[in-house]
């Protein structure tokens, strides 16, 4: 398919060894306390104290000073695995003002990773960001990787990315691992006339492919995830795992109903379909939610036994969600063996539903998905041009 836009990501992982889980937080803990002392610096702060440390929740508090002025910070840093809400960023506005009413020069600099989401920017915006007395800051993953990669030494992906020859494929997204032996990126590969990623390249912070093997050994065991992609370089092409396997492995098919009333070897078909009309009626009221704006959950789980019609409920489900108008799609996941899986799904839900009945510009429509983050970047994007037309895509994974 022909699609439009391409959504490229980058991300920021922090990975450590440990005997324990306990051991592996603490690894990860000082390393996140680097990158934060690191980033500090670079936007011209020096760190007089750390005033709380919990590494196993990745959080410390600092107060330091602008080092050209002497004025007083205070500053949070957080990183977990999704965005902040708004009542930690409250929280920490609170402590600020504290600060702020003995000295009104006090600045506040708020670090989230990934990031905060649109209840907190929203806070952040009406309460920090446009009162002229005060200065409080928010930083986001961009913000912390701009910060690294203008550390005196560290080459840009996009520097190295560009020499990557064009028959190897076009770069998707990048993500940044920062280990205890060093700071290394990943830089995903869309093969010539694929629609995802299946490749990979290592570098190091000087922007070469990595090749030795121990290195490579090390990154996959802290990421497991990059052995389900194939590791090229520009000389030759070892493979983790072979892609063609996982393509043939991974077909992405729907989920078949039955051809008649009592052909037990399949699910029910939607014609076929009885019962179960409290449920159904659960999943329209959650769609009026979505839509109303008054539920930020954007899941649902069918839970039961085998045998008791999940399936079946998943496929009238769609049929019903699609006689209202609105978009479903019921995968059969049983063939899942990597997590290149959830990108075939996407790329396949994309090609299948093509332009949404016109709902989609062809210049906003995602012409590959460029990795994971890129997925789910092209997911959002579909989906807020959906919901102004009163519409929702569902993924049904069964």
């Amino acid at each position: 398919m022909n699609r439009g836009m391409i959504y490229n990501m980058a991300r920021l992982k922090i990975l450590a060894e440990g005997n324990s889980q306990q051991a592996r937080a603490n690894a990860r803990g000082k390393l996140f306390e680097e990158i934060m002392a690191n980033a500090l610096r670079h936007y011209g702060y020096k760190i007089d104290r750390l005033a709380n440390i919990n590494y196993s929740g990745m959080e410390i508090d600092i107060e330091g000073k602008a080092i050209v002025t002497d004025i007083p910070l205070y500053a949070e840093c957080k990183c977990y695995e999704k965005e902040v809400d708004a009542p930690q960023l409250q929280a920490f506005f609170g402590k600020y003002m504290t600060r702020w009413l003995k000295d009104k020069r006090c600045q506040g600099l708020f670090i989230a990773l990934p990031g905060v989401n649109s209840h907190a920017k929203g806070f952040y915006r009406e309460n920090c960001e446009s009162n002229p007395d005060i200065t409080v800051r928010l930083y986001e993953e961009d913000q912390i990787i701009d910060a690294i990669f203008d550390a005196p030494g560290t080459v840009k992906p996009n520097t190295a990315s560009k020499d990557i020859p064009i028959d190897l494929g076009t770069p998707g997204d990048w993500i940044i691992l920062f280990t205890d032996k060093g700071l290394f990126y990943v830089q995903y590969i869309i093969a010539p006339g694929a629609g995802i990623p299946t490749k990979l390249i290592l570098f190091d912070r000087d922007g070469k492919p990595i090749t030795d093997t121990n290195t490579i050994e090390y990154i996959a065991q802290l990421y497991p995830e990059l052995a389900d992609f194939e590791r090229i370089n520009y000389r030759k092409i070892s493979s983790l795992k072979s892609s063609q396997e996982l393509l043939e492995l991974e077909e992405i098919v729907e989920v078949r109903g039955s051809s008649e009333c009592f052909e037990y070897q399949f699910p029910s078909s939607p014609q076929y379909f009885v019962g179960r009309r409290l449920i159904l009626n659960d999943i329209d009221n959650y769609v009026e939610k979505i839509l109303n704006k008054s539920s930020s959950s954007r899941g649902i789980l069918f839970e039961a036994n085998s045998g008791w019609g999940k399936s079946s409920l998943i496929l009238a489900a769609t049929a019903r969600l699609r006689d209202t108008g609105h978009f479903a799609v019921a995968i059969d996941s049983r063939s899942a063996s990597s997590s290149q899986f959830v990108l075939r799904v996407v790329d396949y839900v994309f090609d299948k539903l093509g332009n949404f009945n016109g709902m989609i510009p062809d210049e906003l429509f995602p012409r590959t998905i460029t990795g994971f983050d890129g997925a789910v970047s092209a997911l959002r994007k579909i989906g807020q041009i959906l919901e102004e037309q009163q519409k929702i895509l569902f993924i049904f994974l069964d």
